[in-house]
């Protein structure tokens, strides 16, 4: 009985190990600086517009940008995914006037209750 549950075990922790290492070692990020490309085994994140980064001078109130990006998927396989923009650098004198706003353009979930 007791080596059953030690057989166990050691299988269980043999999957989580493998799984971890496939999860590890197939993602991948691409690029350098602001030019960057997150891969998935199955997603991928590419900006087709140029290198992701906004270096704009003279900004006045009013101006605006779009960045324009893919989400590919490589297989037959439907995945669902969740936009989250983090590390924003915000170097406004003021804090709290910089907005952005997602949306699609292939009937995906678009930002409504923003108001420009």
């Amino acid at each position: 009985m007791q080596k059953k549950k030690l057989t166990l075990v050691i299988v269980s922790l043999l999957v989580v190990v493998l799984s971890v290492s496939l999860a590890w070692f197939t993602t991948q990020i691409i690029g350098k600086g602001k030019d960057v490309s997150v891969t998935s085994a199955n997603l991928q994140i590419v900006f087709t517009d140029s290198d992701g980064a906004l270096t704009e001078t003279d900004i006045e109130p009013g101006w605006s940008a779009t960045k324009t990006f893919t989400i590919k998927n490589d297989t037959k396989t439907e995945y669902k995914y969740n936009i989250v923009i983090k590390d924003l650098l915000n170097t406004f004198v003021t804090e709290g006037y910089l907005q952005y706003k997602i949306t699609s353009t292939n009937n995906g979930y678009n930002m409504t209750e923003f108001k420009d």
